[in-house]
């Protein structure tokens, strides 16, 4: 899972995409767009390990 975000702190999120990495800082929003980006992150979690299921 090398491009999935990693939780850092409260609401810090570190993603490499590519050659960059990127960090989501999302201390400003709402709890419900914290909660949908969560939402968001678990089902890419999700996705990429069945695709490495499925190549495994």
């Amino acid at each position: 899972m090398k491009n999935i975000a990693k939780y850092e702190n409260g609401k810090e999120y570190k993603m490499k995409i590519g050659n960059s990495e990127v960090t989501f800082i999302l201390e400003n929003f709402s709890d419900k767009v914290v909660e949908r980006f969560n939402q968001a992150l678990a089902d890419e979690v999700i996705k990429e390990m069945e695709r490495e299921e499925r190549t495994a």
